[in-house]
């Protein structure tokens, strides 16, 4: 949370750092009960990644109540990952996503596990501590060279190899600035950490929403704080707006390094089916594309467009 001295008078005179500070020691108290609890079968699970992970960097993904979109990052990473092993960890609520989840996984040969039943209703919470009990429970006893967290909904397009990706720095994403504060965060949707350099702190992968930081952002005040970002290199992220010439709906999605295609919304969309579907064509459209780049010019060529149906215009610079 903030220090006393960047709270205006007005929030000193209704208490607020009194409410944010109870909020943050409820917050640490349920994570801290929540990251002890463990599934029976997680010493197999650990032991079956641990054989299979070598020198790749372990990338885990929460899924969250969205079998469709899981079957899409499955079959993508398998396609485009070159160093790197994907690991499913469920926070879905109910037994029936869990169970298309596990079968989406299984057929897959890729990684799957239950996490501990999570009863808050706060998404943000839910999340954080979802990835907070992955990097406990998993990261830090197999204890890989690069671990990475991705969203359930974040695709990738092209080939990619982590350990060129973190270009040498402690860690490397998408850079989130605080709105309300001079701080600063790695969005939780796509960060990749050198676990031997971050071993050392404690990271908190809850929000710190007093300090304007979302999910992760607790990460500020253990780590971030201690490296000049201006010497750092962040992900390229822009906001584009796509559309298949086989559908009228036009559908903006989050694109990062030119790779990686978030389609956003999986997790709390209530027209989600009907999004989904237009962005399953884009992705299938994209894969059929070569040598493409949103990043080197303000569309694709005429000529891709006309063969793949696949209009495509460039926003503003777009922050999460």
């Amino acid at each position: 949370m903030r220090n006393i001295k960047d709270y205006q008078f007005k929030e000193l005179l209704r208490g607020q750092p009194i409410v944010d500070s109870f909020k943050q020691i409820r917050n640490d108290a349920y994570l801290a009960w929540y990251c002890r609890l463990q599934p029976n079968d997680l010493s197999s699970f650990l032991s079956h990644i641990d054989s299979k992970l070598a020198q790749k960097t372990l990338v885990i993904s929460i899924a969250f109540e969205r079998p469709e979109t899981i079957g899409l990052l499955v079959a993508n990473t398998k396609k485009h990952f070159q160093d790197a092993m994907l690991v499913i960890a469920d926070n879905s609520y109910t037994t029936e996503a869990r169970r298309k989840i596990k079968q989406i996984c299984d057929d897959a040969s890729v990684p799957y596990i239950v996490l501990p039943t999570n009863s808050t209703k706060h998404a943000n919470r839910s999340h954080g501590m979802a990835i907070q009990w992955c990097f406990e429970n998993i990261v830090k006893v197999i204890g890989p060279q690069l671990f990475a967290f991705i969203d359930h909904d974040l695709i990738p397009a092209k080939p990619i190899n982590f350990s060129q990706t973190i270009k040498n720095q402690p860690f490397y994403g998408v850079l989130w600035k605080s709105r309300k504060t001079d701080t600063w965060q790695l969005w939780a949707g796509y960060c990749l950490f050198d676990y031997k350099v971050i071993a050392q702190y404690k990271l908190n992968f809850l929000y710190d929403f007093s300090k304007g930081l979302d999910t992760g952002g607790r990460n500020h005040q253990v780590l971030y704080q201690y490296f000049d970002k201006e010497k750092l290199c962040f992900s390229s992220d822009i906001q584009v707006d796509f559309k298949v010439s086989s559908s009228a709906e036009e559908n903006r999605m989050q694109v990062i390094d030119d790779c990686w295609f978030h389609m956003g919304g999986a997790g709390h969309l209530k027209a989600f089916e009907s999004r989904y579907e237009v962005f399953e064509r884009q992705m299938n459209a994209l894969d059929a594309l070569q040598n493409w780049s949103v990043m080197s010019s303000d569309c694709f060529s005429n000529a891709y467009c006309r063969v793949m149906g696949l209009g495509y215009k460039k926003k503003a610079d777009g922050s999460i």
